[in-house]
């Protein structure tokens, strides 16, 4: 069934045919649509990805902690940084900071006296604050938090810490600052990865250690339909599931279409039908899905003692 086979049989279960006295628009069927095609893949878990790059795939940086997640993402099956053989471990954040306290900062700084240098290479100057009490390393990763220049707030790598003055690496730039406004050093505790946590800044996946190096993460996901449909676009998509689902698939969207208010299309009895009839295409699915990725063994003589 096309996209277009599609919307008219929703509009033939809801005797809604004729284009000059359409009681729904295109608009507001391709809306329930795309809320049907969303239940239906939450529920189901239909959809499993690995290997969309815009969905499955995060290029890591290094001295960077958190990288945002694609939208379409419902749940992360498996996580594994390039070039390793086991993948990452799941662990809340509250698991995290047991494990250990100072799992995202080595130690920080605090102070008003600290400047910047654009000097080439750049540095960080105190006059007072001894910097090496930052627990900062050379080769290592600072963050910078709480200018007022919103460039300066960044991750810099560092080849050198003496009392008083901090070097970067050739590639860090920072904007040059007179000391005045407290700025906050933060040394980033890094490392090749081995865990990740979801509940530390929502819609990101935060990495244990922070990267040291540039790399890859490769994921294995759930997610919802790729594209959501649009009038503009509605034509030239096809029904993201199972042709063998399309018929019934129109339950969807008319149990939500009978909810419009208006005497000509409000109906709770025929919402509820086709809201019934929805349910049980989900419990179908699911049926199917289980018995398709579901594990399956042949019966056969247990070995016995030798």
């Amino acid at each position: 069934m096309t996209s277009a086979e599609y919307l008219a049989s929703i509009r033939q279960w809801l005797n809604d045919e004729v284009a000059t006295t359409y009681k729904w628009t295109n608009a507001e069927l391709i809306n329930y649509i795309n809320y049907s095609f969303d239940e239906l893949a939450r529920d189901s878990e239909y959809f499993k990805d690995g290997y969309t790059s815009a969905i499955a795939e995060i290029t890591l940086v290094a001295g960077t902690t958190d990288y945002a997640l694609d939208s379409r993402i419902t749940k992360i099956n498996s996580v594994r940084l390039a070039g390793e053989t086991v993948d990452l471990e799941s662990i809340s954040m509250h698991d995290l900071m047991d494990y250990i306290s100072t799992w995202r900062y080595k130690g920080s700084l605090y102070g008003a006296d600290i400047s910047f240098a654009d000097s080439g290479p750049d540095t960080i100057v105190s006059v007072t604050t001894d910097l090496r009490d930052g627990d900062f390393d050379a080769a290592g990763y600072i963050e910078i938090t709480g200018c007022v220049t919103a460039a300066n707030n960044k991750v810099v790598l560092t080849t050198a810490v003496a009392e008083h003055l901090i070097t970067l690496d050739a590639a860090a730039t920072l904007t040059t600052r007179v000391a005045g406004d407290p700025i906050l050093l933060r040394a980033v505790n890094v490392g090749t990865p081995t865990k990740y946590t979801l509940d530390y800044r929502d819609g990101y996946i935060t990495l244990y250690p922070t990267p040291d190096a540039a790399s890859k993460l490769f994921m294995h996901v759930d997610r919802w339909p790729l594209t959501p449909w649009t009038t503009a676009n509605y034509a030239t998509e096809t029904i993201p599931f199972n042709a063998h689902y399309h018929q019934e698939l129109v339950h969807g969207p008319a149990s939500i279409a009978y909810l419009k208010s208006g005497p000509s299309t409000f109906n709770v009895d025929k919402a509820s039908i086709h809201k019934g009839e929805f349910t049980l295409l989900k419990k179908k699915v699911k049926r199917d899905l289980i018995n398709l990725r579901g594990r399956s063994s042949n019966l056969s003589p247990a070995a016995g003692a030798m």
